[in-house]
């Protein structure tokens, strides 16, 4: 398995890492959930990501103006935000529970 896996894998688990640090370049595709999230662990491991979105903003196929509209107007999530947030990163607490695709767009924007 490739150290920066292994390195960025632990770190998300919480545990220290001690390995040779190498700093990369590296390109993540996509500013949905996945993207940004990947961006930030692959910066807090010592890397240099930059994030490229095929859309006018990041949220993927929750923000504003989708490039892929699959999330019709006023969807709510079927997931309560604790269980759809980040680790370390909690949404707003004046969010409702269950968050619409503004709500959901706008926080992963910030």
């Amino acid at each position: 398995m490739h150290h920066s896996f292994v390195a960025v894998a632990a770190m998300a688990a919480g545990r220290a890492v001690a390995l040779e640090s190498v700093s990369r370049r590296v390109a993540v595709v996509g500013g949905g959930s996945a993207g940004v999230v990947a961006a930030r662990f692959l910066k807090r491991a010592g890397h240099r990501p930059t994030l490229f979105e095929a859309g006018d903003a990041f949220g993927g196929v929750w923000a504003d103006d989708p490039t892929n509209p699959v999330v019709y107007k006023n969807l709510r999530t079927n997931l309560p935000k604790v269980v759809m947030q980040s680790p370390d990163l909690d949404f707003p607490a004046a969010l409702p529970s269950y968050v619409d695709g503004k709500a959901l767009g706008a926080s992963e924007s910030s």
